[in-house]
């Protein structure tokens, strides 16, 4: 691919921010609250799935604006960015969504394998770690409508069964918020 000024003169704006990597910001979202609000607005217009994500994040554990962090996580999770897709689905299932958050993980192909999955869960929990974040008790109510019946051996965190997969996430999501950990 030829790199020349010209060539990066004919590309547009649109797509030009659509496709920019995020990853920097991505792993450290709180980073845009305060600064590079023009770099943001310009990704978000134009459908950025990462600056979704840093968005729906920023939404979610700083602003604490649920609703306006959903839809940017969702927009996230319809433009196929795996840390978003995985953090939409977890707060769906903690915030009463069941069935829809099922179906949203499902999308990651974690039966198959849990490969996606555990490196979402990996770089989201660094994510979480400069953020205040409250243990809600709806959280927890959710999580319990999600237990699986005592055959499931939810020690296991690495196992594909699907009566303790969503269960297990939440938990681990739970967990992470009350130990930090």
């Amino acid at each position: 691919m030829n790199t020349s000024d010209e060539d990066i003169a004919d590309i547009a704006p649109e797509s030009y921010f659509k496709t920019l990597s995020l990853k920097y910001f991505a792993s450290e979202p709180l980073r845009m609250v305060y600064g590079y609000r023009d770099l943001i607005h310009s990704c978000l217009e134009s459908n950025n799935p990462e600056s979704h994500f840093i968005e729906g994040t920023n939404q979610y554990f700083f602003h604490k604006s649920t609703s306006n962090a959903l839809e940017h996580l969702r927009l996230s999770a319809v433009g196929k960015y795996d840390k978003g897709t995985y953090l939409f689905g977890i707060l769906l299932l903690c915030n009463g969504k069941l069935k829809r958050g099922r179906k949203v993980l499902d999308t990651l192909k974690w039966k198959h394998t849990l490969t996606t999955t555990n490196r979402c869960w990996r770089e989201i929990k660094k994510v979480l770690s400069v953020y205040g974040i409250d243990l809600e008790d709806t959280y927890l109510t959710n999580m319990a409508k999600l237990k699986p019946p005592r055959t499931c051996d939810l020690h296991k965190k690495t196992h594909l069964c699907k009566k303790c997969y969503y269960f297990i996430r939440v938990q681990m999501f739970v967990d992470y918020i009350a130990y930090r950990k």
